[in-house]
């Protein structure tokens, strides 16, 4: 797949999954996709179908089974942990080490691959944070223990942590989980509105398939058929989403965009 100057992750031809007694399992294959400085993607797809598995082969937390990874154009097998660390920050589903720790120590943490051993701040690490806490909009909760914060604001905390790593690319995994209709919005409105600002390109996997229609500028959508990338109206023009659910249960209404309960 070609590259290009904006181009910050490429995907070609890539197989995911897992190595079990030395015997490959495949949970999907043939993935193919591209992105820019400054996009929200989303990876969309029924459970199952290898939507987070792909987000950790991204992060090189696992390693792929076949095809190729670019980062920037440099084979993502070619970097070092601690530079890694500098160009991709994930915030994953699993719950944080210790919710004791403050929104401040929370969100400082994302600074660690520029700290020393000891993990202390130097007065630019410290400006950083305080940046970041602005960007997201959390100084009235700063100073407040992360047990004690909702859903929706500790998830906007984990955002800013990985914003506070300061990396050109960030990888999140169903960051709408367990929120409303008006948090989910507000989250992805949230990521959308941070890569027109920053240009970071940011890749996030989900459920909230018409969410990510409206917020998203690019989409790869999973499925056991085979997988296609592309603008919302592309994919919506090509039938993708008509195919992605049993049609006798759901239907993709392409003008309004949304899914649709058979009776």
């Amino acid at each position: 797949m070609k590259t290009d100057a904006n181009s910050t992750i490429n995907a070609n031809e890539l197989s995911i999954g897992y190595t079990s007694r030395k015997k490959k399992i495949c949970v999907a294959r043939d993935i193919g996709f591209s992105l820019q400085k400054g996009e929200l993607s989303a990876i969309v797809g029924s459970n199952g179908i290898g939507k987070s598995t792909l987000l950790r082969t991204l992060a090189k937390i696992q390693p792929s089974l076949a095809g190729t990874i670019q980062i920037k154009g440099k084979p993502l097998n070619d970097f070092r942990d601690i530079d890694l660390a500098k160009l991709i920050s994930l915030v994953l589903t699993e719950p944080i080490v210790s919710k004791n720790m403050t929104v401040f120590e929370t969100i400082a943490l994302g600074r660690q691959p520029y700290t020393n051993w000891l993990g202390t701040l130097k007065a630019a690490d410290i400006v950083k944070v305080k940046e970041i806490i602005e960007m997201v909009t959390l100084e009235d909760i700063t100073h407040k223990k992360c047990f004690e914060l909702s859903d929706g604001q500790l998830q906007r905390v984990m955002i800013a942590r990985a914003l506070a790593q300061d990396t050109e690319i960030i990888l999140l995994d169903e960051p709408t989980t367990h929120l409303d209709l008006h948090h989910k919005v507000q989250i992805l409105k949230l990521l959308q509105r941070i890569t027109k600002e920053t240009q970071k390109t940011i890749l996030f996997t989900s459920h909230e398939i018409e969410l990510s229609i409206q917020l998203c500028h690019k989409m790869l959508v999973m499925n056991t058929n085979g997988h296609s990338f592309g603008t919302p109206q592309q994919l919506i023009e090509e039938g993708v989403f008509d195919n992605l659910f049993p049609s006798n249960m759901v239907t993709f209404n392409a003008e309004t965009r949304t899914f649709q309960i058979n009776s």
